[in-house]
């Protein structure tokens, strides 16, 4: 008889009741939402290092191409004293946003570059002729990616290396930032002008 019974509420038993199946998609609907929001979070996090690292790299980019090229600033070969611009005192000439400077290339060629901050752009102009150029160029190209980047300041400060050698420290910070004024990011650079005499 213990076996008709057993067997009895076995027939019985078909499937869930409801209580279970509600109990069950709690649950499970509980687990999606904690899951999509971890996955949601984590993308999020990902796109705001995407979008920093893109502003760093732009800003890191641009300084370390300006300090690259202005080593050269004043070179004249071989020809015994250093290349400046018209009317300027020193190799590297400067202004509080702004630096310019000439050098021959090795090839004979004279080339003028002039960096400018400008219209929350950093541009850039460069010149190369077979003669000295005796104009300084007026900077009309952007830098940084201006589709995407925007730049909030860019500042040039030059400190004299002692009082008889025409040697400077010159100083570029730089600040840029996303279009919408997210994410910005300052990174300074520092340019030793040399005497070529």
């Amino acid at each position: 008889m213990a076996t008709h019974l057993v067997n009895n509420r076995i027939a019985k038993q078909k499937g869930v009741s409801l209580v279970e199946m509600m109990v069950a998609s709690a649950i499970s609907i509980i687990a999606i939402i904690a899951v999509g929001s971890v996955f949601l979070s984590g993308q999020k996090l990902a796109t705001e290092r995407a979008q920093r690292l893109l502003v760093i790299q732009g800003v890191n980019e641009a300084l370390r191409y300006i300090k690259e090229d202005a080593q050269r600033a004043g070179f004249n070969g071989t020809d015994g004293y250093s290349l400046m611009l018209s009317g300027a005192s020193n190799v590297i000439s400067t202004s509080s946003s702004s630096l310019a400077y000439t050098y021959k290339k090795p090839d004979g060629k004279y080339t003028q570059v002039a960096f400018a901050f400008n219209d929350a752009k950093l541009k850039i102009c460069e010149k190369t002729a077979s003669a000295a150029i005796s104009t300084i160029c007026t900077p009309d190209q952007s830098l940084l990616d201006q589709h995407r980047l925007t730049v909030d300041s860019f500042v040039v400060t030059e400190s004299p290396l002692g009082s008889t050698v025409s040697s400077a420290l010159i100083t570029l910070s730089l600040t840029a930032s996303l279009l919408d004024g997210s994410h910005t990011q300052t990174l300074s650079t520092q340019i030793k002008q040399r005497n070529w005499k």
